[in-house]
């Protein structure tokens, strides 16, 4: 009785197990995907611009030549059009067969008059998809459109996927380039108040030549974006502010005027405070207070002698050193008052200060207290290191 009972019990779950693994409902071969590298989104009228660099297999098999031994490249640009993001994606089938496959996506370029516009379409058709990788860069593009720049950047570069991908990384390593990930994007932009940055991208010159190594982007500025749209740009001096506010310097060079000449420096990573004065009813004062240090790099145009007077040549330095950063920070907070954009996360300071004075304020912060609040700026920056010269080579 017990065997039969087993053997029951056996082919019942053979009968199940067969139910459930029937196999994929939707199958999709490996020759059929369509993968997409780059994406770049404008609008025209009341129509959605998207243009895609497609890795084309067939083009790739010996590397960074250009292509293979056929004459094909490795990427081909694909551009279609539609009253929705969805419909110019689906229009783009008629010209390359296949199941578009996002999971390789490194980089999503939203031309700058949309941005403008609004980038909330965008990002909404995008972020549905459940292929779309989420560590997508984002890009607005600078004096061109995005489909101008893609259609560009294949004639320069055999991947110009990975050559933006490597262009980001270093630049953001030592110049003032903030990266901004889809995932981080759509985090930060669905707070309150939502404004988020993104570095800005157009080609190296209008001509653009061959490049072997790829070096053909150029990311310049640093996009602010509140309520899904480009307020404007955090350009040189206020773009470094902004990296300063942060606490994104990181081995960034910069140069601070002193007497006659200028001296080039390396700041390392820095530490800024942020104060909120407030009272019941209002913020009074917000301060921000920058701590770094610096190693020179350069002294040009002047005669630096530290081994004569080290104490007092030192006190100078420094004190031109904050007053320059003081000025570059200054500057970052107005241009962000200007346009209305909390980039800089000062009302994270006044919500953690005063929870409840924040839910009185929130709704009127980025549009009419944020421009108008006083923000006192301090800079406190030390010299760590010379170098191996104590003079100028000219006093040598």
């Amino acid at each position: 009785m017990i065997q039969t009972s087993n053997k029951f019990l056996t082919v019942l779950l053979v009968f199940i197990m067969v139910l459930i693994m029937t196999g994929c409902g939707h199958i999709i071969q490996p020759e059929e995907l369509t993968t997409i590298s780059l994406a770049g989104f404008d609008r025209d009228g009341d129509e959605y611009i998207i243009t895609m660099h497609i890795l084309n297999p067939n083009g790739i098999s010996t590397g960074s030549a250009g292509g293979d031994a056929s004459g094909e490249e490795p990427v081909r640009v694909l551009a279609a059009r539609g009253k929705t993001i969805t419909e110019a994606i689906h229009e783009a089938n008629r010209y390359n067969p296949g199941h578009h496959f996002w999971g390789h996506l490194s980089g999503i370029l939203i031309g700058e008059e949309m941005a403008r516009e609004g980038m909330a379409p965008i990002i909404d058709a995008l972020g549905r998809s459940n292929e779309m990788m989420e560590t997508a860069e984002l890009y607005i593009t600078r004096d061109t459109t995005a489909k101008e720049l893609l259609s560009t950047t294949t004639k320069a570069s055999p991947f110009p996927a990975e050559a933006l991908r490597k262009i980001a990384k270093y630049s953001s390593m030592h110049t003032a380039i903030r990266r901004t990930r889809l995932n981080q994007f759509l985090q930060t932009i669905s707070s309150n108040p939502g404004t988020v940055v993104i570095p800005g991208v157009k080609t190296k010159s209008p001509e653009i030549k061959s490049s072997k190594n790829g070096d053909i982007f150029n990311l310049t500025g640093i996009a602010v974006v509140s309520d899904w749209k480009l307020k404007g740009w955090l350009d040189g001096e206020e773009a470094m502010g902004y990296m300063w506010i942060m606490e994104q310097i990181s081995h960034h060079g910069f140069n601070v005027p002193f007497k006659s000449g200028t001296i080039s420096l390396e700041a390392l990573p820095n530490h800024t405070s942020i104060n909120v004065d407030v009272n019941e009813k209002d913020v009074k004062q917000i301060t921000v207070k920058v701590k770094s240090t610096v190693i020179i790099n350069e002294v040009k145009d002047i005669s630096l002698d530290m081994s004569k007077n080290p104490i007092e040549t030192e006190k100078e330095l420094q004190e031109a050193l904050n007053k320059e950063v003081k000025k570059i920070v200054e500057q970052t907070v107005i241009q962000t008052q200007t346009l209305h954009a909390d980039v800089l996360q000062l009302n994270e300071h006044v919500r953690m200060t005063s929870p409840q004075l924040w839910k009185k304020i929130s709704n009127i912060w980025e549009q009419e207290l944020f421009p108008n609040i006083e923000v006192q700026v301090d800079a406190e920056i030390s010299i760590r290191d010379i170098g191996e010269l104590y003079r100028s080579i000219t006093k040598y």
